[in-house]
């Protein structure tokens, strides 16, 4: 999932990461790449461990390229 810090409904809190360029990517790296391609740069990375379900989740902040 991508969240690009626009308002969103309770019904879709973040927008699913799904492009045609992206339909065959198979891991995280395939998405970083992706967004590099798209002007994005990774600042920090970092782990959150997800209360309700036991599992970590990986962060990525990421900047957009000055033009």
């Amino acid at each position: 999932m991508v969240d690009y810090g626009k308002e969103t409904n309770a019904a879709n809190p973040q927008l699913q990461f799904e492009t045609e360029d992206m339909k065959n990517a198979t891991n995280l790296v395939d998405a970083l790449n992706y967004m590099a391609k798209k002007g994005w740069h990774m600042v920090n990375g970092y782990s959150v461990s997800n209360a309700k379900t036991g599992n970590n989740e990986q962060h990525y902040l990421m900047k957009k390229a000055a033009r």
